[in-house]
């Protein structure tokens, strides 16, 4: 028996550590014990199956601390991923070549579906960080628009200055943060823009008001225009028809008076004068 698993050990190329021996002792006298049927080979397996998920939880340990390392942010997705994958080779080179050949690819998968896990985590962490920056980058030239225009920000053509600012903004921010994938700064420059939307409404408020005011302003001139033109148009009426009123007593007194006049001269004629003037 003995002879035996030696030949398997040497056929394998591999040798059984301190600890991969005494699962492999305890699991064949156990089974002794139990005056079970378990041969060898069953015992190197589960020998094998011991060290192979241990070396998996040992190597996807250090793959775990390797990715810790990595200084963030990192600028490109791409690259991140790269450096992943290449710790990954790495890990995997390691374990094909400490693996016992018991269910080795079984073994191999496991860590390879928790080393991508942890470097799903390291992108999204990666990916918040980056998001992070260039949210402060943006603010902070945000911030110095604001300082320097805010007297123009507050008048009424303040809302369309502040959005060409904003474009501008935008255009300078794209150039200077190139390096760093096209999504990210797309994503950034769209929380950017819920960031700012109380500013941006406010802006848009003041301006609405400025324009209010000489909305009123003008509409109030043109009323005291209008109500000029009517009074003016009104006292020409009222002093043509006055004016008419006053000539008709004119003609109206100069009658009576002409007819006064008359009668006083008839008053101072003799009977015989009166009497002619009648038959006339």
């Amino acid at each position: 028996m003995i002879y035996k698993c030696i030949t398997i050990l040497l056929l394998i190329k591999h040798f059984l550590c301190l600890l991969d021996f005494e699962c492999f002792t305890r699991t064949y006298v156990d089974a002794l014990q139990k005056n079970s049927s378990l041969t060898f080979e069953k015992a190197f397996e589960q020998a094998s199956k011991f060290h192979n998920s241990k070396l998996v939880v040992k190597l996807v340990h250090e793959f775990e601390f390797e990715l810790q390392k990595i200084s963030l942010p990192v600028k490109s997705k791409q690259a991140l991923n790269e450096e992943c994958f290449g710790y990954m080779n790495r890990v995997l080179k390691v374990y094909r070549n400490q693996a016992y050949p018991y269910k080795s690819e079984f073994f191999e998968s496991k860590a390879v579906s928790k080393m991508k896990k942890i470097s799903e985590h390291k992108l999204e962490e990666n990916r918040t960080v980056v998001q992070k920056v260039l949210l402060d980058a943006l603010e902070k030239q945000h911030n110095k628009i604001i300082i320097a225009n805010q007297d123009q920000f507050d008048r009424k053509e303040g809302s369309e200055l502040y959005r060409q600012c904003i474009d501008h903004l935008k255009l300078e921010f794209q150039n200077d943060m190139k390096e760093y994938d096209q999504d990210e700064l797309i994503t950034a420059i769209v929380n950017f823009k819920l960031r700012i939307k109380d500013e941006k409404m406010r802006i848009g408020f003041q301006a609405r008001m400025h324009e209010e005011r000489e909305r009123s302003e003008q509409l109030r001139k043109e009323v005291q225009e209008t109500l000029k033109s009517h009074f003016e148009s009104k006292l020409e009426d009222i002093e043509a028809e006055r004016l008419k009123e006053m000539k008709k007593e004119m003609k109206e007194f100069q009658r009576n008076l002409t007819e006064r006049k008359g009668l006083e001269t008839v008053k101072g004629m003799s009977f015989f004068k009166r009497f002619k003037l009648l038959f006339r």
